[in-house]
């Protein structure tokens, strides 16, 4: 006889079948936990990736803590930032915050779902993106719970760029916006494809790595295949044409990664404002519990490109802006003819010799020794300036330097400028980029001969390649761009006619460019030029390197302006190096590299049209700051900006040179200051025009060109120490 086997199921079947499900619950949990701990590992993790990766990772992953939710306009509960960090230790933790600013601790980070719509259906979105923001609550509100009136709600700052990110410049800025303005909320996002919003595809390639190492090359080509005046036009065709290869290659790859989802046509300085709108909707939402936040006040302060963004808000949103601060502004009018944009820009060269000269002549101490013996003509400009800015011995023999000496030594290597500029931009790169705007200096804008006028291209026929071929693509603009004289300035000419400002001796900005070594392909290196940041391409590109500048460029760009055959693309080329042989050379990258973006691949907000009497009316009329003397925005663009604004004003600051006018280096006057701070707080309108030199610090050299402007050559002889 067979025994029965009885087991615990038998005897206990039920208690068996809760034991089974308690065990699998369990081991789920535990499952889950793994998974998590995984996953956090995962997106983040040091020890198994190289720099390069392990910073992309960092920007775009960081913020996957916090939930997506689509379903809802004002996306999920913020948490607190430093939250992001928590399940990293070690090496990954120690990597991450080396990376990042210092977060402030009462700092909140969210998410919103911003909807993607196809050029075929404009209401029905065909997928969503999400957008990473982040807030630093009232102080106000923070210490005084009780005085609810002093909690004004937030203020949104943008930092410029393009592709530069706002979360980053909130947390850096935090403590000083705080200080300029407690009572509001200080809101900074980033961007579509930018920073802590940005994704994988992002970047035009397969991978972040592949894309600045393609950016690095390109880069690498243009600034050194230069194309030179005395070359053959056959040769210089064939320069063109390895351009025109790079820059087909870069559409057809932003096409190919960008199409998924139509991310391409949803992004650019439109779709920024929109986004921008809904940020400050959301914190109005989740930290005030408005309920209603399309009808609460919209305040923001905007610098550089972000102006362009911050105004378009304005002129959709009138009625609820309460106040725009616009800080050294782009043109709202960007893009409607990307080419001339490029080909009218002011001269380079002679302003560049004529600021240093004047710099080591009035200095209180004078770098440069023995010009005689120490510096012959073989030497080449890298040499002289090298002795001016770096030469110990010559600090200790506190030499004196005439204007006439630097000239002597110096003007035949600027009949080339092609052939210097890259040691040279090296070396001197911030002042030299400072005066290349000399004359949009409206003060001596009378000196300016041959300027343009009404936006039609003035170029000498006896010097212009083929003039008759250029009449198609010169357009009109008047819109307060940087106008140039194409007539006075050949790349052969010698120095003219130059009245300029001078640098407060702070490094304004960076045009280096470094060239890696053409035989390693793996080479990253390079740096942004656009005049307002400076980020090396080992940082993540959706962090501010060239290719992010470039695609958000191209996106915008409303027309080209030129055939993009190569024979009218190298006639673009000549006539803009007519006026400014370094600029258009320097700058080729950034204006051939959108050429072939089609109408498919630009973004469907389009920027709206300026006409002639275009008025916009805010709840608070806005306010336009910027230096007398900007380096990459001049200040006239913001005073034609401000007549677009009903009771609007543009002030600036005298006797500055650089771009931004609050850039944290003590370089911005108690006048603009104080006009910054009660304009934040009050809304008050200021009573001047401009802001009067308070005099420069003390390691600051007075201008030379205020008492004795240079009008010719000659007049190099004239001003001495």
């Amino acid at each position: 006889m067979r025994f029965k086997t009885f087991t615990f199921a038998d005897r206990f079947p039920f208690s068996f079948l809760a034991l089974l499900l308690l065990i699998s619950q369990v081991g789920l949990v535990f499952f889950g936990l793994s998974v998590v701990v995984s996953a956090a590992t995962d997106r983040i993790d040091r020890e198994n990736q190289d720099d390069w990766d392990f910073t992309y990772s960092v920007y775009t992953r960081l913020f996957d803590k916090i939930q997506s939710d689509s379903t809802s306009v004002f996306g999920t509960k913020p948490i607190l930032c430093s939250d992001l960090l928590k399940g990293y230790d070690g090496t990954n933790l120690a990597g991450i915050k080396a990376l990042l600013p210092t977060i402030p601790p009462t700092a909140r980070c969210g998410k919103i779902a911003r909807p993607l719509f196809s050029a075929t259906d404009p209401l029905n979105p065909i997928g969503y993106k999400d957008i990473s923001y982040s807030y630093v609550p009232s102080w106000s509100c923070l210490t005084r719970p009780s005085r609810h009136r002093a909690c004004m709600g937030p203020f949104l700052v943008a930092p410029g760029g393009p592709s530069t990110s706002g979360i980053r410049y909130l947390w850096n800025a935090a403590s000083e916006l705080a200080k300029d303005s407690p009572n509001h909320d200080w809101v900074g996002f980033d961007q579509r494809t930018v920073g802590f919003s940005s994704s994988g595809n992002d970047v035009c390639e397969s991978s972040p790595r592949k894309a600045s190492i393609f950016m690095t090359n390109v880069t690498e080509r243009m600034h050194t295949d230069r194309i030179r005046s005395e070359h053959r036009e056959s040769e210089q065709l064939e320069s063109i044409s390895r351009y025109v290869k790079d820059a087909k290659h870069y559409a057809a790859r932003c096409k190919k990664f960008l199409e998924t989802d139509d991310i391409l046509r949803n992004i650019g300085v439109s779709a920024a404002a929109d986004d921008s709108v809904a940020v400050l909707e959301a914190v109005w939402y989740q930290l005030h519990g408005i309920l209603d936040p399309s009808k609460a006040a919209l305040r923001m302060m905007v610098h550089s490109w972000d102006a362009i963004f911050g105004q378009i808000a304005a002129s959709k949103h009138g009625d609820r802006f309460d106040r725009l601060l616009v800080l050294s502004g782009a043109n709202l009018t960007f893009g409607l003819d990307f080419t001339y944009d490029y080909m009218t820009f002011p001269t380079d060269e002679k302003a560049a010799l004529n600021f240093f000269a004047a710099y080591c002549a009035k200095g209180p101490k004078c770098s440069l020794h023995s010009l005689v013996t120490e510096t012959t003509p073989t030497a080449g400009v890298l040499r002289v300036f090298e002795a001016v800015t770096e030469d110990d011995r010559a600090r200790r023999v506190n030499m004196t330097c005439s204007l006439e000496a630097i000239w002597l030594a110096t003007h035949q290597f600027f009949k080339n400028p092609y052939e210097h500029f890259d040691s040279l931009g090296k070396h001197i790169s911030a002042p030299f980029t400072a005066v290349v705007v000399d004359r949009l200096d409206n003060d001596n804008s009378e000196s300016i001969s041959g300027e343009l006028s009404d936006g039609q291209t003035n170029i000498d026929t006896d010097t212009a390649p083929d003039s008759d071929s250029l009449e198609s693509t010169s357009t009109g603009m008047s819109n307060g761009q940087p106008q140039t004289d194409t007539e006075a300035t050949t790349p052969d000419s010698d120095i003219e006619s130059t009245s300029t400002g001078l640098s407060d001796g702070q490094p304004q900005t960076d045009t280096e460019t470094t060239t890696p070594d053409s035989d390693s392909q793996e080479s990253t290196s390079s740096t942004l030029s656009d005049g307002h940041a400076n980020i090396d391409a080992n940082t993540y590109p959706g962090m501010g390197t060239e290719m992010q500048t470039t695609l958000l460029r191209c996106v915008d760009i409303e027309d080209f302006g030129s055939p993009t055959d190569d024979e009218s693309l190298k006639l673009m080329f000549k006539a803009a190096s007519i006026g400014s042989p370094i600029h258009s050379h320097f700058y080729i990258q950034g204006w051939l590299m959108c050429a072939f973006f089609t109408d498919d691949m630009k973004s469907l907000a389009k920027v709206p049209k300026i006409e002639e009497n275009t008025k916009w009316t805010l709840k608070t009329p806005a306010l336009f700051i910027s230096n007398d003397k900007d380096v990459v925005t001049p200040r006239r663009i913001m005073e034609v900006a401000a007549t677009r604004f009903t009771g609007s004003k543009a002030v600036y600051q005298k006797g500055f040179l650089g771009h931004g006018v609050l850039d944290g280096e003590g370089k911005t006057s108690a006048c603009i200051a104080a006009i910054v701070r009660k304009y934040l707080r009050y809304g008050s309108m200021p009573s001047v025009e401009f802001c009067p030199d308070e005099g420069p610090p003390e390691a600051v050299v007075a201008d030379p060109f205020s008492d004795a402007p240079l009008e010719d050559s000659q007049s190099l002889t004239q001003i001495e120490t």
